[in-house]
């Protein structure tokens, strides 16, 4: 089984059912993960159903297995001593907290405690960090303007049956049913992963929010606070620019309900002693032969000052015209006016909302820089309390527009990356184009160039139609079932409202691929007339898209005016 290249262990499961299978045995290719050596088992999340079961074992066991076969022996028993008791188990979110001065807003500072194996990485060290950081904050005596809040996350890696978005749910459940509340008044959210893993990188990075990322490049370059990497880990000291978040986190989870967060960089994916995602991951090979206490200390003082930081700074400094760059780089203007859209209106509608938030900013900037002038000044405490009082009011409208972004702007692509959500639908309507593009040149395939019909096609529905080129349409129906809002409805949790609707594409690559493996070349006018009824559709849904986008930024802009 390859889940690194091919697909996830769902796809595996329901096409072995489908054949008739009572149950599988899998094993990573050296290629994918668990590559660290022949004795690892890879576990993940099954992000389907329970159909039958599934076991992981090592590609060592594999090997003895298949000698056995050959050698006739061809029976054998197998024993799994393993309940599933869907809704019947409790997990839970286990939470500490330091009391701020006021308890209207807070600060999260958070890691996850469920894990594989020993999971001592992934995330046992982000535990000890927050339990550190909390400590480090009592023993300094630090008393907080705001609470700071303490969460150690059940059910990151897998806490829900049937559904691709099946990871993060204690964090989703956290913020959506047990603690709604925490949504309006969390000002940050700062969140750990593999917080003591070297990648040999020559500088630290930051992960977060887009909008958050303008606060984090002030911290680097201007607070004055921030303490170089621990023994020069990083002897280039730390990237004020910072990186996109996405999805793999619990993060995604909160930022879904209007809370801002930042996370480490856990740099897995680097080639630093091989790849430690590829090697380790989810394996008994997350040990503590990677622990890294350089990068754990610059993790917790960095960390550990931002929080400081946020918590000190009166008006939460989000800078939503980050929104606005990506609103205005989502558009591709010759393929949505192609499409039908109103490119004339998306664009005023863009520049209006970015206004609005520039006079947000200015705002935001005036309560900061006359707070920090008062403290300069020797203000009294009235005087400083009066002015954090209008920096709470302001982080209200702050928050408020930041959950409306969440809302309105924000889609995932399946279940990885966030982009503004149209992008799927644009990505669609490019690569449906170059494949019939590719085959009115009668060209299937390129090795070399990578630009054949079936080259492409495999990419449409951000590499979904793959599954296709491996599996029936049962089993990659079963996935997008899983997948999608309509098939799949209250059982997406972070994913509510935020996919796109596929393109139907599948006879016509299926038919392709027929067609290549009988070294069939001709005429395919019968495909090229489904892709390009499927692009008609994409483009419709697209310019729906697009509309509403531009109705949100019309609303955002003049909610804003009204507040400010």
């Amino acid at each position: 089984m390859d889940q690194w290249n091919v697909a996830w262990i769902d796809q595996y499961m329901n096409e072995a059912a489908l054949h008739g299978a009572a149950a599988i045995v899998t094993y990573s290719l050296e290629i994918g993960y668990g590559s660290y050596s022949d004795d690892m088992i890879n576990m993940q999340d099954l992000c389907a159903k329970d159909v039958i079961p599934c076991v992981s074992i090592s590609r060592n066991h594999y090997k003895e297995l298949s000698k056995a076969i050959k050698e006739g022996k061809n029976k054998a028993t197998l024993e799994v001593d393993n309940v599933m008791e869907p809704d019947k188990g409790t997990i839970y979110n286990v939470v500490g907290k330091i009391k701020g001065k006021s308890s209207d807003q807070q600060i999260i500072v958070s890691g996850h405690y469920a894990v594989y194996f020993n999971g001592f990485q992934d995330d046992s060290c982000a535990i000890s960090l927050i339990l550190s950081m909390a400590k480090a904050m009592k023993d300094s005596e630090y008393t907080p303007e705001n609470d700071i809040v303490f969460v150690c996350h059940g059910s990151k890696e897998w806490g829900a049956i049937g559904s691709q978005f099946d990871w993060t749910t204690g964090a989703w459940e956290m913020i959506n049913n047990a603690h709604p509340d925490w949504a309006g008044k969390t000002i940050a959210m700062l969140n750990f992963e593999l917080p003591a893993v070297y990648d040999g990188a020559k500088q630290g990075e930051i992960q977060c929010d887009p909008d958050f990322a303008p606060l984090v490049k002030e911290f680097v370059e201007n607070s004055g606070i921030l303490a170089a990497p621990e023994n020069d880990i990083y002897p280039d000291g730390f990237n004020s620019t910072s990186v996109d978040t996405f999805c793999l986190e619990d993060g995604g989870s909160y930022r879904a309900s209007g809370v801002p967060h930042s996370v480490n960089i856990p740099g897995f994916d680097k080639e630093k002693d091989k790849n430690w995602n590829r090697d380790r991951y989810h394996t008994v090979a997350d040990d503590k032969d990677t622990y890294n206490a350089d990068v754990m200390t610059t993790n917790l003082k960095t960390f550990g000052t931002l929080a400081i930081y946020v918590d000190q700074t009166p008006a939460l400094k989000l800078d939503m015209t980050a929104t606005c760059d990506d609103l205005g780089e989502a558009l591709n203007e010759d393929l949505a006016k192609a499409a039908g859209a109103d490119t004339e209106a998306y664009k005023a509608a863009s520049k209006e909302l970015r206004a609005s938030v520039d006079s947000l900013n200015k705002k935001i900037d005036d309560v900061n820089s006359r707070y920090e002038k008062a403290v300069s000044d020797g203000a009294s405490e009235d005087e400083l309390t009066a002015i954090r009082s209008e920096g709470k009011a302001l982080n209200k409208t702050t928050l408020e527009t930041f959950k409306y972004i969440q809302d309105h702007f924000i889609g995932i692509i399946l279940t990885s990356d966030m982009v503004i959500k149209h992008i799927p639908y644009q990505s669609n309507i490019e690569l449906i184009s170059d494949v019939t593009a590719a085959l009115e040149k009668d060209v299937l395939s390129n090795e070399k160039e990578q630009n054949g019909a079936l080259d492409l096609a495999g990419q449409i529905n951000v590499r979904a139609e793959f599954g296709y080129y491996s599996f029936s349409p049962k089993t990659c129906k079963a996935s997008e079932e899983s997948l999608l809002e309509d098939s799949n409805k209250g059982n997406l949790f972070w994913g509510t409202g935020k996919g796109s609707k596929l393109a139907d594409t599948k006879d016509a690559t299926r038919s392709l691929l027929k067609k290549s493996a009988a070294g069939e070349k001709g005429s395919y006018s019968e495909e090229i007339e489904i892709y390009n009824k499927a692009l008609k559709a994409q483009q419709k849904e697209m310019t729906k898209t697009m509309e509403a986008e531009t109705k949100a930024m019309k609303e955002l802009a003049d909610s804003l005016k009204a507040k400010i």
